[in-house]
């Protein structure tokens, strides 16, 4: 499985110097998988990096949750 994968994504136009809080939801269920020896949806249990950024390259904000098993 890939070591990163978009799960949300908002454009936001700003002006220079301007700030904005924008709210982007990421139910649960987008984080599952198709696991095929099971034949169903799966979510791992563990710990997962949100990171927040202007682009692929560049994401100076981050944060953490843990999906308990």
């Amino acid at each position: 499985r890939p070591m990163r994968e978009l799960r949300g994504f908002a454009r936001v136009d700003l002006p220079a110097g301007e700030t904005r809080d924008v709210l982007l939801e990421v139910p649960i269920a987008s984080l599952a998988y198709f696991d095929e020896a099971a034949d169903r949806w799966v979510v791992e249990p563990g710990m997962y990096r949100i990171e927040v950024g202007p682009n692929a390259g560049e994401h100076p904000l981050e944060a953490s949750f843990e999906v308990a098993p």
